[in-house]
């Protein structure tokens, strides 16, 4: 079964409901597993950042790394362990574990109250609006929460999400690329065949927001 964006956020709010913790808030996520009554440790195997075992009837978290990766590990494993918990489903695949996990940790109405602040055209600020998330998934879940297609480039890294029906290429295309490189070079914002780019943090950064044309489609 495609898990849809829909059922992740769903997930997330279940979560949420069955942790006592109000829709909107914004709560670390070692809080709302200690609602749900999971200990957290902060040990995990080399090969990852989190982790999660299930021994005697306890729901134990683990994780390591910096305090947003710790967080944002530990949302990550909390939606997996929903599984434990009554009437709450869980995706099957990673991928949408983290998109579970980013719903988890940044609910829409705590995002549209610093969108109203600083919009997707100011990254840097609305980033750092939420220090114990990692950028590059607070921007991607402005976009999810705006309903516009983004691609935040990270190093050689990039993550994409798009609302459903709006198509965007595995594979960064060209325009896209060019406006990365020159963001980059310039630190400024660019404008190319629809679409913009804009730095994310500071000068050497290597972060880039981009934003994709608008579409008639404006998500769910």
């Amino acid at each position: 079964m495609d898990w849809t964006f829909r059922q992740c956020e769903d997930t997330a709010a279940s979560l949420r409901a069955h942790a006592g913790i109000a829709p909107d808030a914004d709560v670390p996520a070692r809080a709302i597993a200690a609602a749900l009554g999971l200990r957290c440790t902060l040990r995990a195997p080399k090969a990852c950042t989190a982790s999660v075992t299930i021994e005697d009837g306890q729901i134990h978290l683990h994780c390591r790394g910096y305090p947003w990766t710790q967080n944002f590990g530990i949302a990550h494993e909390l939606c997996h362990a929903g599984s434990e918990l009554e009437d709450v489903e869980r995706p099957h695949d990673e991928a949408r574990v983290d998109w579970t996990a980013v719903a988890l940790l940044l609910p829409r109405g705590a995002l549209r109250a610093q969108l109203a602040a600083n919009d997707l055209t100011e990254p840097s600020a609305l980033a750092a609006a939420f220090p114990m998330v990692p950028r590059e998934w607070v921007l991607l879940r402005a976009g999810w929460v705006r309903g516009r297609a983004v691609a935040v480039h990270v190093d050689r890294q990039r993550r994409v999400w798009a609302p459903e029906g709006y198509e965007v290429s595995d594979v960064a295309p060209h325009w896209e690329l060019r406006l990365v490189r020159l963001v980059r070079v310039t630190m400024q914002h660019q404008r190319a065949f629809g679409g913009e780019a804009y730095p994310i943090g500071a000068v050497g950064s290597a972060g880039v927001l981009v934003i994709f044309p608008e579409a008639d489609n404006e998500g769910w």
